[in-house]
């Protein structure tokens, strides 16, 4: 029987972020796409996912997704067996976000989710030969089909985390760090901070790659989680 693997998606996106893992993976696994939009906190989160979900399982989350694949392991670390950190970060929200976010929700509310990510993030977030692209239209697509009421609750929930670095000794599974070189929001510094405290992790840094990984680099992320599967 394959191992089932979750796979989380970040903040606006949906299974369409997880495309080319899901078809790759299905060769070696059984990848799940969870929702991660239903609740307003990590902790409401990962409950509800871990209910639902299979007695062992890998986990691979992306930016957001990431962060509540931190909590999962602190409510059932004996349940993950595998970890895919991919372009997300360990620490609290700083204090200084907090106006800054309210910034985006209400941008997002006068201009349509979809045209703020386009016009206000994905310059941002997307390597330059990324941009203006079908990475950027897919990424916009899911965020209009996920919508605002999602993304309050995804800001609510990613304000109040908690900060992970104190949790990354006690990760004791093969862990997979990877995330874009020219990935300005969660940069490399954050990914060798996770993969140095973390026993058994590797890092792996993508030239020519901003945020979005898994679709700005969608064969090797493929080739990175299965890697760690198989291993």
């Amino acid at each position: 029987m394959k191992h089932p693997i979750l796979l989380l998606p970040g903040t606006l996106c949906d299974h369409r972020l997880w495309g080319a893992q899901l078809a790759a993976l299905s060769v070696i696994a059984q990848p799940q796409v969870m929702d991660v939009g239903f609740a307003d906190s990590m902790e409401a989160l990962a409950a509800k996912i871990l209910d639902i979900s299979p007695p062992r399982f890998a986990l691979a989350g992306f930016s957001f997704g990431g962060i509540l694949a931190f909590e999962l392991w602190r409510q059932a670390p004996h349940r993950i067996t595998h970890l895919a950190l991919i372009d997300t970060n360990a620490r609290p929200d700083p204090l200084a976000n907090r106006s800054m976010r309210a910034e985006q929700l209400h941008a997002a509310q006068g201009m349509g989710v979809g045209l703020f990510v386009r016009k206000q993030l994905l310059p941002h977030y997307l390597y330059k030969s990324h941009q203006n692209s079908s990475v950027e239209n897919t990424i916009v697509s899911m965020a209009e089909e996920v919508g605002l009421a999602i993304f309050k609750r995804q800001i609510l929930a990613v304000q109040h985390r908690v900060d992970s670095r104190a949790d990354l000794p006690s990760i004791n599974v093969p862990t997979l760090v990877t995330a874009g070189t020219q990935d300005h929001l969660c940069p490399p510094k954050l990914q060798w901070e996770m993969a140095e405290n973390i026993r058994d992790a590797t890092c792996e840094l993508l030239p020519q790659c901003g945020h979005f990984s898994p679709l700005e680099e969608p064969e090797r992320i493929s080739e990175l989680i299965s890697t760690l599967i198989k291993g």
